[in-house]
């Protein structure tokens, strides 16, 4: 392939500690990007002016809030001009080789709606950080072969997702589904996608061959993000995408699940953790109706029944690490 059919997006927020080595590792690559495309979602700290000067064909959109994760995508696919849409984290890093590799593979299979890349962590050993997704029957998401060994993970294969740190997509897919789920903001919307992609008959593939590199971050993630955003965005993405008979049996147990968890809360005392977790509820019922349409929308789009996305679910009910 002698020439990139792929535009790049980076959505960043006050992201100058780490934008620049982003971007000179896709100065780096070859052949360059189409275009690439940074969505700035309201910094501060002059990241969008740090975007200009580091890329000869960058192209920068400024808006005044943060969107979130999610929607600030869907705004960088609607200005792209590429067949394949390669997103990437404003603290991530790619090979010089490596959106070349997800190209190509695409191009070799239409049946291909997503590709991503080993993930490795650069500040944990050159351990993995992630080798595609999985989730359990809870669906929790969790990153595979985290912290292992990445030569472990050299096997090119389907996975039930990708991660949106380093995702490569089908544009004529991502439009079908109409983008990520922007009430999303962040977290679940790469897994929720993922899933969308399969239930239309499209493949997921974890390509070892292309590599890229995203840093782990070891403190705790704020209660806001693994107790609120996390619950709900799990709870919505089996509402949406389970058929009827599939929520009726993995449904009895996510609350179960819940319930158990507040309990635990409540009686260690965690008050904080506990009201963020109702929180999650209340948003939950709040935007019941627009779960439910979303849900009509998506089950008539479907193709394949929920097999097709299923048989990836492991059968523990662990809580991941995240």
């Amino acid at each position: 392939m002698s020439d990139s059919v792929a535009s790049v997006i980076v959505v960043t927020h006050n992201g100058t500690d780490t934008l620049d080595a982003c971007l000179e590792s896709l100065r780096q690559s070859k052949p360059l990007p189409l275009e690439v495309i940074v969505i700035d979602n309201g910094s501060v700290d002059g990241s969008a002016d740090l975007a200009r000067k580091s890329f000869p064909t960058i192209r920068v959109f400024d808006f005044s809030a943060n969107i979130g994760f999610a929607a600030g995508n869907n705004r960088g696919a609607r200005l792209a001009r590429g067949e394949f849409l390669f997103l990437l984290n404003q603290d991530a890093r790619v090979e010089p080789d490596t959106i070349q590799i997800l190209t190509e593979r695409m191009q070799a299979d239409e049946q291909i709606a997503v590709t991503g890349p080993k993930l490795l962590s650069d500040n944990a050993g050159q351990k993995l950080c992630s080798a595609g997704l999985s989730a359990n029957r809870l669906f929790y998401g969790r990153d595979q072969g985290y912290g292992k060994d990445p030569n472990g993970f050299n096997v090119e294969c389907e996975r039930l997702g990708i991660t949106g740190a380093a995702m490569m997509l089908r544009r004529s897919v991502f439009e079908t589904l109409g983008g990520f789920d922007g009430r999303y903001f962040l977290y679940y919307e790469d897994l929720d996608l993922c899933i969308r992609a399969r239930m239309i008959g499209y493949k997921v593939v974890y390509v070892p061959d292309a590599v890229a590199t995203h840093p782990v971050k070891d403190d705790e993630r704020p209660l806001l993000f693994s107790e609120f955003m996390d619950t709900r965005n799990r709870l919505r993405t089996m509402i949406k995408n389970l058929s009827w008979p599939s929520l009726a049996r993995f449904w009895p147990c996510a609350m179960t699940h819940e319930i158990n968890a507040m309990k635990n809360h409540l009686l260690n005392r965690r008050w904080q953790h506990a009201r963020m977790r109702f929180s999650a509820w209340m948003w939950m019922k709040l935007y019941f109706f627009d779960t439910m349409r979303e849900r009509r929308r998506i089950q008539r789009l479907r193709k394949v029944d929920d097999s097709a996305y299923v048989r990836f679910l492991e059968t523990d009910k662990e809580v991941p690490f995240a």
